[in-house]
């Protein structure tokens, strides 16, 4: 057995405890009163309540060595688990203290016995620690606010699923299901009529665990729906008009609650029933609604007459989950009755909006009788949990924590500064998606990031202390290794089987790999397919591997990342920024950025990138992510970098996309999205005519993959890139993640004492929409020549700036304000779990048993 001393070093099984010292005074100043008080008894009590009291704060200072280490046993001469260790001590009354502990790693439990010591009294107790991996839990986020689970828009066969298999799944705060799906029928309907469900088209959100547990509580989105047009939809008018609101008018009138666009979440606690409707949904093939209909979510805690009311409805235990029977419509709306926008809703039941009071129709929390029989209808008693499950108790990151893992890396692992030499390479790159970035670069003060890369082939040769041998076996007691980063840190996978490929089999099965950051972590995946989509399979999205591949021939790694930041997604053709780019195509000019082009026009960093591949699915196998639940929910812990998505066909897209492709204030774009095109006294031009010098300079050349050339050369559709015209025909307008891993979200401690940044306070604002406040448009221009949205203005002799934003049609008002894109990352997050062998890789937190006195 180790002593565990007030030093962390290789071989020793020390464990450096800084708030050991206030313990042991803490300890000490609690005895000598002690001693105070029993003066005047006997001795032999004297003794023995000193020896108690001894042995029971003892177990303090064990916790807390513990505590620092996030619950990770400390390494031994191997960087292997140290089974035994021990802490000593002594208190300035003569009293002793020695805590002998054992980890049993098939339990992951740490057995404590203290043993406390006063002149001729021994004292001892057991105490044993129930830690957990963080491993055990799908998700766990701590976040307080509501988390929306989104579905893709529009799509029929990319649900948003979140499978957990035998791990659980805890959000503290709600949850709110919001998805966006077509009916048949929707578009004018009669209410009477019964429109059944796409299925299984309208399956949009499974959920799947264990143990679900939504503290906050569950309903879907609420959504406050606009008056429609009355003369387009007059039998949606007449039945919704005193039911919706006048999006335009003066007085809006009484707000309703409906529910966000329709499509129905599914939640079980069967595995093989959540994998198989997830399959048919991605294979387009029907399922059973008697197999599954009673795991839809409902729809309203209520029953009656379509639509129903929640307004003042009594919970008398009472349900609707028909999602056959359930009122989706899509209908315009727009000022005067002009039917200018677009609107899709679940109009199966409203409410009165009243601030706090409102009883949402779904709202679990608002009727628990009706909720109750909907779970024990749904075979889910025991496994579903709102506010009848007790609050789970996390651990918060401190530096404290953060220098213990720095230490381990120094022993064990990886160590990356920017003197450590362990870094493969670096670069610098200018991050647009940084809005603390782009503002100081304004005001003259911002420096571009300094990126430290990590190949993975090289991590096995920089691992300190490293025998591979050690991890043969069935069950080796392996212990984390950590690579700690202080910089800017990019893993790249360069080989399509996998990160890492020359570590063995039995290693990669055995060894846990966390990469701790205390600035960001950067992930670059690898794309075996190099096509096209203009080329070939238009309608395939191009898929990327971090951490596995596509056959899965070879074992993942087990991989945890943490940070206070989130987590970036580099594609593997990736073209940074350079200080010399930044100050060339995006020059301060009155204090704004006048940018040269934006992330849809950028042919300099997309064209063999976004340009090239558009939407594409990034797989990330085997991965824990942990980071700060204050700042992001359970889906926002990745970022992309670039031009991963494509903005919506919404009106304003056509200015924002289109103004940039103008090349001056005195050559306006059009604005008919269908008939792109430059607005010319001569008439409408398809592009600019070769030779102009905007060409190369602040509209992408002819040349560039951005065109339509499927017949000569042509501006895309709304003005994006060509790749992302063709991919709208999967109506998917961003990239998707499939993240096969667990989610963490925790706390992270906001204490400066040491000088050191504020890890509760992010680093770095990832935004994609900049507005003119920060850019200059001035320099080019629009004709709004289009009979939808907007009034029409401009000509070709007297164009708008694209700096003014654009009138709503019929009204004085702009709701739509200009902005641009400097990067654009829209992506949908769908989890499912990781792979069985996914376990056992660190402890994240503990839960304490009973203290059990055992002799004297």
């Amino acid at each position: 057995m180790k002593r565990l001393f007030l030093r962390n070093q290789i071989g020793s099984s020390l464990i450096f405890v800084f708030a050991a010292l206030g313990i042991l005074a803490s300890i000490s100043i609690y005895v000598l009163k002690v001693n105070k008080q029993m003066s005047e008894q006997t001795s032999a009590l004297w003794q023995r309540t000193i020896a108690d009291e001894t042995a029971q704060s003892a177990f303090v200072i064990m916790e807390s060595a513990m505590a620092r280490r996030l619950w990770s046993p400390p390494p031994d001469n191997n960087c292997m688990i140290d089974e035994e260790f021990s802490v000593t001590g002594t208190l300035d009354n003569g009293a002793t203290y020695e805590v002998n502990a054992k980890y049993i790693i098939d339990s992951k439990t740490l057995e404590m016995v203290a043993t406390g010591k006063y002149k001729d009294y021994e004292s001892k107790y057991l105490k044993n620690l129930k830690i957990y991996d963080v491993t055990d839990y799908l998700v766990l986020s701590k976040a307080a606010k509501t988390t929306t689970i989104a579905a893709p828009q529009y799509s029929a066969t990319l649900p948003a699923s979140m499978i957990a298999r035998d791990r659980k799944v805890y959000f503290e705060g709600g949850v709110a299901f919001q998805s966006i799906t077509d009916r048949a029928g929707s578009f004018d309907w009669d209410k009477n009529a019964t429109v059944p469900m796409r299925n299984p088209g309208e399956i949009n959100i499974i959920l799947q665990a264990e143990r679900m547990i939504f503290k906050g509580g569950i309903m879907y989105s609420p959504l406050l729906s606009p008056r429609p047009a009355p003369d387009n939809y007059p039998n949606f008018y007449n039945d919704f008009k005193d039911l919706t609101y006048d999006a335009f008018g003066p007085n809006p009138g009484p707000l309703y609650y409906w529910q966000w666009g329709g499509g129905g979440s599914f939640m079980t606690g069967d595995y093989t029933l959540a994998n198989q409707v997830n399959a048919s949904m991605r294979s387009g093939t029907a399922v059973s609604m008697s197999l599954i209909r009673k795991h839809f979510y409902p729809i309203a805690f209520t029953t009656g007459s379509l639509p129903l009311n929640a307004t003042y409805a009594s919970d008398n235990g009472t349900y609707f989950n028909d999602p056959n029977r359930w009122i989706i419509a899509y209908y315009s709306y727009g000022p005067n009755g002009v039917s200018t926008y677009g609107h899709r809703a679940n109009f199966s039941c409203y409410t009165l909006a009243q601030g706090a009071d409102t009883r949402y129709c779904s709202a679990s929390n608002l009727f628990p009788r009706g909720f109750e029989a909907w779970r024990l209808s749904a075979d889910l008693k025991g496994v579903l949990f709102t506010d009848d499950f007790e609050e789970l108790q996390t651990q918060t990151i401190t530096w404290d924590n953060m220098e213990a893992m720095k230490d381990d890396a120094k022993s064990c692992g990886i160590y990356v500064s920017p003197t450590s030499g362990k870094a493969s390479s670096s670069y610098e790159d200018c991050d647009m998606s940084d809005y603390n970035f782009v503002t100081k670069y304004i005001y003259g003060n911002g420096t571009c990031n300094r990126i430290y890369r990590l190949d993975s082939e090289s991590i096995q040769s920089k691992l300190a202390n490293f025998s591979s041998g050690a991890y043969s076996g069935t069950a080796p007691k392996t212990l984390r290794r950590v690579i700690y980063s202080e910089v800017p840190l990019e893993i790249v996978q360069n080989q399509a089987a996998g990160l890492a490929t020359n570590m063995s089999a039995d290693v990669r099965k055995n060894l846990p790999l966390w990469v701790v950051n205390e600035d960001v972590n950067i992930i670059r995946p690898h794309q075996p397919d190099t096509t096209s989509p203009i080329d070939e399979r238009p309608l395939e999205f191009r898929q990327l591997y971090f951490n596995g591949s596509s056959s899965g021939a070879m074992t993942s790694l087990k991989l945890v990342y943490i940070s206070p930041e989130k987590t970036i997604i580099n594609s593997p053709f990736h073209v940074p920024l350079t200080p010399g780019e930044l100050s060339l195509d995006f020059p301060v000019v009155g204090g704004k950025i006048r940018p040269n082009y934006s992330s849809t026009t950028d042919w300099k960093h997309q064209e063999e990138d976004g340009f090239k591949y558009g939407v594409r699915i990034v797989n990330i196998k085997n991965t824990s992510l942990i980071d700060n639940t204050t700042h992001f929910n359970y889906n926002e812990g990745f970022s992309f970098r670039g031009l991963w998505s494509v903005v919506n066909s919404s009106a304003i897209q056509v200015l924002r996309n289109g103004c940039m492709m103008s090349p001056s204030e005195s050559e306006p774009i059009s604005g008919k999205r269908q008939e792109p095109a430059y607005i010319k006294v001569t008439g409408r031009e398809p592009t600019l005519p070769p030779g102009h010098p905007a060409l190369g300079r602040t509209v992408p050349p002819l040349s560039s993959r951005f065109y339509d050339k499927t017949a000569g050369i042509k501006m895309p559709l709304y003005y994006r890139p060509y790749v992302f015209q063709l991919q709208n025909n999967i109506d998917v307008y961003g990239s998707v993640i499939n993240f096969e891993g667990t989610r963490l979200g925790v706390y992270f401690s906001d204490d400066t004492s040491s000088g050191k940044r504020n890890l509760n306070v992010p680093k770095y604002n990832r935004v994609d929409m900049y507005a003119t406040n920060l850019i200059d448009l001035s320099k080019r221009s629009y004709v709004w020549d289009s009979g939808d949205w907007y009034n029409e203005v401009g000509t070709a002799t007297s164009p708008i700036p694209c700096s003014v934003s654009p009138v709503t049609r019929g009204t004085t008002d702009s709701i739509h304000q200009m902005h641009i894109p400097l990067n654009l990352s829209v992506f949908t997050f769908m989890h499912v779990s990781p792979a069985e062998e996914f376990n056992s890789i660190g402890s994240i937190m503990s839960l304490p048993l009973p203290m059990i006195k055992m002799r004297k």
